[in-house]
């Protein structure tokens, strides 16, 4: 294959057999290449990458805002609240749990709603982590040094963090879909 005169080297998939981007990665899962892949989610059952990378994050903010509101709501109903300002209420006493089956139940369920916010928590931490870095979690999982959480590895696409966000959101990056021949 010729080299072309811009900087990014046409590349062929080794197994689907597509030209493909020099951030492109096949998934085994949709069988298909996908361009600055991140992951593949199970929960939405689809490849977040270039195109959906915002759409991601949007989400996983929601269910995080979503999880907090149900566990809050939820445990202000089984326990005692109380008024912090306006009529935003915390839970206060929750003795009512040991003595009431639905309340049991209730109280059960705000706490795996709090574990799965936590995960969740931990998810978009480490999504603007690596889009701060510039780097996408294949890419992360794939490098051969991951000291100080990729700080001070190889990061060939970063231009700083602010310029990373910035990319991010006005979709002004470089389109890897497109190539030189």
């Amino acid at each position: 294959m010729e080299m072309s005169t811009c900087d990014e080297t046409p590349l062929v998939c080794s197994d689907c057999r597509k030209r493909v981007s020099s951030r492109s990665y096949h998934c085994n899962i949709c069988h298909v290449c996908i361009v600055k892949r991140d992951l593949h989610c199970a929960w939405l059952n689809c490849c977040i990458g270039e195109k959906n990378h915002r759409w991601y994050l949007a989400t996983l903010i929601s269910a995080l805002a979503q999880t907090s509101l149900c566990s809050n709501l939820i445990l202000t109903t089984a326990c005692h609240p109380f008024k912090v300002f306006g009529s935003f209420m915390l839970p206060d006493d929750c003795s009512d749990v040991y003595f009431d089956i639905l309340y049991g139940v209730m109280f059960v369920t705000s706490v795996y709603c709090i574990l799965v916010m936590i995960f969740l928590l931990i998810l978009l931490i480490n999504e603007c982590w690596l889009i701060s870095l510039g780097i996408t979690g294949h890419e992360w999982r794939n490098s051969t040094r991951r000291s100080l959480c990729g700080l001070v590895s190889n990061r060939p696409y970063s231009k700083g963090f602010f310029s990373n966000w910035w990319e991010f959101f006005s979709g002004t990056e470089k389109n890897y879909t497109t190539l030189c021949i």
